[in-house]
């Protein structure tokens, strides 16, 4: 029923307008529910997801990157756990690369994933609302990237975003790798912007 509920909420969403959807703390969904639900929505679109449908999942990661993503066996593996779950609820190869995992790891570990998420459905970005205070823990990139409200250093932040683009960490192809990056979604302003 719940998992039907959400779908046709989904389905209502795509009526109007909506291309896709950010799903916000994915990891507390596990992956066979996230299955039934994308599968729904598919079977309500008439059997087919929309080419522009676009879905991404936050999965923090943190300390639990092995049975998130690296363990394709574990019950909450979005890797190949996930991929699974959505195939066996009828999702076709290119519906299955529509929906995409906020790839928490990046900057700093690109490799986290062990090689079993695919490049195609990978999220990236800098700067995310779960940085925006001091001492936050979710995520921290060492040297490779900048939170602007935080760090307050324009030209360092703008560099990390240029190489967000240019040449994002763990990329072998900027043209077909990571092909969703995600722009500064926090914002700082000096205090005399004018000089």
């Amino acid at each position: 029923y719940v998992r039907q509920r959400i779908a046709d909420y989904m389905t209502d969403l795509l009526s109007i307008g909506f291309a896709g959807f950010r799903v916000d703390a994915a990891k507390h969904i596990r992956p066979p529910d996230l299955g039934a639900i994308f599968g729904k929505l598919k079977t309500n679109m008439g059997g087919t997801l929309p080419p522009d449908f676009i879905t991404y999942l936050e999965v923090l990661t943190g300390g639990e990157g092995d049975m998130l993503l690296c363990n394709p066996d574990s019950d909450y593996s979005y890797s190949d756990g996930l991929v699974n779950a959505l195939k066996a609820n009828g999702l076709t190869d290119a519906e299955v690369t529509q929906i995409k995992i906020w790839y928490s790891a990046y900057p700093k570990q690109p490799g986290l994933d062990c090689g079993q998420l695919s490049m195609q459905r990978k999220v990236i970005e800098n700067d995310d609302a779960d940085q925006q205070t001091q001492g936050s823990s979710s995520r921290d990139m060492q040297d490779y990237g900048t939170v602007l409200v935080i760090a307050k250093n324009i030209p360092l932040h703008q560099h990390f975003e240029e190489k967000l683009f240019t040449s994002p960490r763990g990329a072998s192809d900027n043209d077909n790798d990571y092909p969703i990056r995600l722009v500064l979604s926090s914002y700082w302003l000096p205090q005399n912007p004018n000089g």
